[in-house]
């Protein structure tokens, strides 16, 4: 199984609305168009991206599945910035995935699921940039059975 976990991309400042329905800014759109060209250039079977309701998220996915037009886009509770990794991985757990699953999530909940699939700890990690992909493989979905194969941070 493939997991890819996604960052959200450059979004306006939070001091101008409310923190959910922040868009993506130009510089935004781009990096999320160049992480989906990324995943694009490997990931070929069948694969869902699950994403965050808030906007910027939702606008990221929507950018990357521009790119994997196979995707089908999955609205995600339990994937926002304040979300506990355990609702979060068992929110997924309730997402069918026939290949790859792409989760595009906010700050500090991607680095908590990026941690409790490599390392089995629920909290910390190390932090995503914006609309950084990490790719890891694994047997088995849960704690520490995930390992990192590849990284994209995009130079928009």
């Amino acid at each position: 199984m493939r997991i890819v976990l996604v960052r959200h991309a450059e979004a306006e400042s939070p001091h101008l609305q409310v923190d959910s329905e922040r868009a993506l800014t130009a510089r935004g759109h781009s990096q999320a168009g160049e992480t989906g060209v990324w995943l694009a250039s490997f990931i070929d079977e069948p694969l869902v991206l699950a994403c965050s309701p808030f906007r910027r998220a939702r606008e990221t996915a929507t950018r990357i599945q521009q790119a994997l037009p196979q995707a089908s886009l999955r609205i995600v509770d339990h994937l926002t910035p304040g979300d506990d990794v355990r609702q979060a991985m068992a929110a997924l757990e309730a997402v069918p995935v026939g290949g790859t699953l792409i989760v595009v999530s906010h700050m500090p909940l991607i680095a908590g699921l990026a941690n409790w699939l490599s390392e089995g700890v629920s909290g910390g990690g190390q932090p995503f940039g914006l609309a950084e992909a990490r790719v890891y493989e694994l047997e088995l979905p849960g704690p520490a059975q995930a390992r990192l194969v590849k990284r994209f941070l995009p130079g928009a």
